[in-house]
């Protein structure tokens, strides 16, 4: 099985060395992908441009959308959360349906402490969870598609 992650950052290199560990093949998408393991396919592409379509080199059984965006703007989170997950949708092959995307649970808008799961309201308090609820929206149509709202997520330097 070989697993497409767009985005592959810190979160997405986890997930694909785990991938790897239990017999899958990764391709793995990142603006600048040197520095991503030896293990992985390794392709430059930048989810806020057009998406080339040899960047769909060979078949893909499923897809993990972890990008995060260049700043904390309005316009950075649209640019690769709604215009690079709608791209990226365009762009996929018809045999492609599993499909997970990374959210937040800034959708909630729970900022105090209170409990969250998946019947708590969506109304997001800023700008992120709103954006971020757009995109989640995206996926509704696309068969075996699903939002994972994760919650503390920091890179290095960012604990």
């Amino acid at each position: 099985m070989r697993l497409l992650i767009a985005g592959c950052g810190d979160l997405g290199t986890r997930l694909g060395l785990r991938w790897i560990d239990a017999g899958g093949h990764v391709l793995a998408w990142r603006r600048q992908p040197k520095g991503l393991p030896v293990s992985f396919e390794r392709a430059a592409v930048d989810l806020g441009r057009p998406i080339p379509a040899s960047a769909f080199d060979g078949e893909i059984t499923a897809i993990a959308y972890v990008a995060s965006a260049d700043a904390r703007t309005p316009e950075a989170y649209r640019q690769i959360y709604v215009d690079g997950l709608k791209r990226l949708l365009d762009a996929l092959p018809s045999a492609c349906s599993r499909l997970v995307f990374a959210s937040s649970t800034a959708v909630y808008g729970e900022d105090r402490g209170g409990w969250v799961d998946e019947a708590s309201s969506t109304l997001p308090a800023s700008f992120n969870g709103e954006v971020l609820l757009e995109a989640e929206a995206l996926l509704r149509d696309v068969p075996l598609a699903a939002s994972a709202r994760l919650s503390g997520l920091y890179g290095p330097g960012r604990e």
